[in-house]
């Protein structure tokens, strides 16, 4: 199988990059840091969105290649930087704290995922010498917007997908598996794929809604979205429920190319126009 997994952005450093190093021979451990790019105009079928917009992301860059760590540790804020990687996602526990009423503050681990992009070609990519501000970082990737968030994905989906329609908001979710094409060094060579999330919007989510399913293949062309949605936890100390913010990030498609064991539209419309009107005949 044509493995694809191709992540471009160009954006600036959003937050102090955190450089992990073991204790005492200082070696380079892990790189981590948040990078703010923006989408294209182009359109994803998200309503009262118009591509006029300016739209941040913050995705996640995470890398235990020391070569890559060394980079990354030079790095400034809102330095402007060019990134060629794949997009890499892992089962991880996560750490929250009882928020609750009783304000017992006690620490609950929750099973979770995390989604970040390994870097495969970082550069710097200032152009005026000295550091950017923030003013100056913004309007730098706003004039490259068209290539600061994108990315080529070929997968299998690894369940039906879950639809909604309400008023005038249709999206469908789902997940698919992708090869790796790259070694991940600090996971075990027994991992060989990934498996991102997919919200599609609009006419999309319906097409994908009624031809793709569990075991299609499909190529997607789109962006990366970040957002923190609110997670809800039974604290185990104390008992009582709480809210935290969780971090996801989603692949949003712009163009969805549907390659094998599909349902071809037309007829995914005959299907259902022939199901409506049984339904509606008795």
């Amino acid at each position: 199988m044509i493995r694809q997994n191709d992540v471009r952005f160009y954006g600036f450093v959003a937050d102090k990059p955190k450089i992990t190093m073991t204790n005492g021979t200082n070696e380079l451990v892990r790189g981590m840091m948040h990078l703010a790019v923006i989408r294209s105009e182009r359109f994803n079928g998200e309503n009262n969105v118009g591509a006029d917009r300016i739209m941040y992301d913050y995705p996640i860059i995470l890398t235990t290649d020391p070569e890559m760590i060394a980079k990354m540790q030079k790095l400034e804020l809102y330095d402007i930087v060019e990134i060629k990687g794949s997009l890499v996602t892992r089962k991880i526990t996560k750490h929250t704290y009882c928020s609750g009423e009783c304000g017992c503050g006690a620490r609950n681990d929750v099973e979770g995922n995390i989604s970040f992009v390994m870097p495969l070609v970082m550069a710097k990519r200032n152009k005026e010498k000295g550091s950017y501000t923030k003013n100056q970082a913004e309007a730098e990737i706003i004039e490259n917007r068209e290539f600061s968030n994108s990315i080529v994905i070929l997968g299998n989906l690894c369940q039906d997908v879950t639809y909604f329609h309400e008023k005038n908001i249709q999206t469908s979710t789902y997940q698919v598996a992708t090869d790796r094409k790259y070694v991940v060094q600090a996971d075990s060579p027994d991992v060989t794929a990934d498996y991102p999330l997919v919200r599609s919007y609009g006419r999309q989510a319906k097409k994908d809604s009624m031809c793709i399913h569990t075991g299609s293949t499909i190529l997607i062309d789109g962006y990366l979205h970040t957002r923190r949605p609110q997670r809800t936890t039974l604290c185990e100390s104390c008992g009582v429920e709480y809210q935290w913010a969780d971090s996801v990030m989603e692949i949003i498609p712009f163009v969805t190319e549907y390659l094998a064991n599909y349902t071809d539209y037309q007829t995914a419309k005959a299907e259902e126009a022939k199901k409506a009107e049984e339904a509606f005949g008795t």
